[in-house]
């Protein structure tokens, strides 16, 4: 629990682990190849158990916070690049050419 636990902290740090091993800042009690191994081991189904995560998300913290007068909406943006700032309808059409 504790490697998976650095990965998904890692996630938002804006660190790779490299990076953390190299300055010394947020060094797990563990090696890396322990991470690797972990992340290899062919008993996890990783596509399930991310399907099933985002789905305890959603269902737990983000349907909460809604009321029904309101429309769900779920919009995930996995583009690298940065957001325009001119304006509302420049972010559309430009973003993630």
């Amino acid at each position: 629990m504790e490697i998976f636990q650095y990965l998904f902290l890692l996630i938002f740090s804006n660190r790779s682990m490299y990076m953390n091993l190299i300055t010394g800042r947020n060094t797990p009690d563990f090696a890396k190849d322990t991470v690797y191994r972990f992340m290899k081991m062919i008993q996890i189904n990783w596509i399930r158990f991310t399907t099933i995560l985002s789905t305890r998300i959603i269902k737990d913290a983000i349907l909460p916070l809604n009321s029904e007068d309101r429309a769900n909406v779920l919009i995930i943006d996995d583009c690298q690049t940065e957001l325009q700032t001119a304006g509302a309808d420049s972010y559309y059409g430009e973003h993630c050419l």
